[in-house]
């Protein structure tokens, strides 16, 4: 009995749990020029935080995205995404895997998002759930799945660079 219960605490230890935290998303001053589709929610962007986010990133994923994008304030973008991984995802446009894979769980988790229904009904707290970091080369990255804290729906699944999680985006200007 007691090497029963040694081997359960064992292997309960043995799994990393994942982090979770709510966080409360701002409110944009400006009208978002980023519209994110994610299931059953959207997501809103500004281009003005997304370059901001992006000079956090790595310098393998700088060399993937870039330090700053090249879109246009003056339109309007949507963006549709799947949830998954980026091994069986397939995207369709640049945009799609800087939002999955770089940015968007990052501008989420500072804050700088909008989220609402596809009843467009504003969404103003998020909960995080961060799982263990995975090394890739030295550089490690940690899977990030956003749900709404009311119904326990996913809002967005994506990773992030492990070094942008500290890092601080700044108040709105």
């Amino acid at each position: 009995m007691k090497s029963l219960c040694s081997f359960l605490l064992v292997l309960t230890l043995s799994f990393p749990a994942a982090a979770q935290q709510i966080i409360q998303l701002r409110t944009l001053w400006t009208k978002p020029e980023v519209k994110l589709v994610f299931r059953d929610y959207y997501i809103y962007f500004r281009i003005r935080d997304i370059n901001k986010a992006m000079q956090f990133l790595s310098e393998p994923d700088k060399k993937i995205y870039g330090t700053k994008s090249v879109l246009d304030t003056n339109k309007v973008y949507v963006v549709e995404l799947e949830s998954g991984t980026s091994t069986n995802v397939q995207y369709l446009n640049d945009l799609q895997p800087l939002l999955q894979n770089a940015v968007g769980c990052y501008l989420l988790m500072s804050g700088h998002a909008a989220v609402e229904t596809k009843r467009h009904k504003k969404i103003h707290k998020i909960e995080a759930h961060i799982g263990p970091a995975n090394d890739f080369d030295g550089f490690f990255r940690v899977p990030v799945t956003i749900y709404d804290p009311k119904t326990g729906k996913m809002i967005f699944s994506g990773e992030m660079d492990d070094g942008m999680y500290k890092k601080d985006i700044g108040f709105d200007d």
